[in-house]
């Protein structure tokens, strides 16, 4: 089952907020920085607001669609993991772990 992300609703890990005509979008900071340039250096600048631990991009001149196309580019689909595949990442998680 594959679903797409709702940037609307905040999750545990969203800490940067796009002020997109008059929605706010919520994303993560590490995500946007890898991708796109332009918000990599709005986002080290002073001149990010923050707000509840939260940065606010305003993002004039835009239509929301065309950043919520962007974000669902940049982000990966959410997508159920079978029992089998799930087994083999916490394989891989426990070596890793054990490694360090």
């Amino acid at each position: 089952m594959t679903s797409s992300r709702d940037f609307t609703s905040p999750d545990d890990f969203s800490d940067v907020i796009l002020h997109v005509e008059d929605t706010l979008l919520y994303v993560h900071r590490e995500t946007l920085a890898t991708w796109v340039g332009a918000w990599r250096t709005q986002l080290v600048s002073e001149s990010a607001c923050a707000q509840d631990g939260r940065t606010e991009l305003h993002v004039p001149d835009r239509k929301l669609e065309e950043i919520v196309e962007l974000l669902r580019a940049i982000y990966p689909e959410q997508r159920a993991v079978s029992g089998r595949i799930y087994f083999s990442l916490y394989l891989i998680i426990a070596q890793c772990t054990s490694f360090i």
